[in-house]
């Protein structure tokens, strides 16, 4: 029996499988076009994973845009540690929500950033 689903819907489900896998509280995919725009969030696991991705694309700052712009991995480890300054409107905006560590991994086809997994 074939069942249709949604890209939307495999790309929240892929979200949930990172969480279980991964053991993280939260995960995110957005899309950028192919001047790396930012497009917008494509699925998440969940209302506060797709809340600080579309952060990101309100404010114009963050791990996930970083990651596409360098194809780089991001790592944020606390955004309330004293040092860590890149994206201080975002910060106050997502630990506002209880969310300090972000780990924001670029991806790629054909070693061209697409978009980005937010951790």
């Amino acid at each position: 029996m074939t069942t249709s689903t949604t890209p939307l819907a495999a790309a929240d489900r892929l979200c949930e499988a990172c969480v279980d896998l991964l053991d993280v509280d939260g995960a995110s995919i957005s899309l950028v076009d192919g001047g790396g725009a930012p497009q917008g969030t494509f699925g998440s696991s969940g209302a506060l994973s797709r809340m600080l991705d579309e952060l990101q694309f309100t404010y114009g700052q963050g791990p996930c845009l970083d990651a596409v712009a360098s194809n780089r991995p991001v790592v944020v480890m606390d955004l309330d540690a004293p040092d860590e300054n890149r994206w201080p409107a975002l910060a106050e905006a997502v630990l506002s929500h209880g969310i300090r560590a972000v780990y924001a991994l670029p991806v790629t086809i054909a070693s061209i950033p697409i978009g980005a997994l937010d951790l």
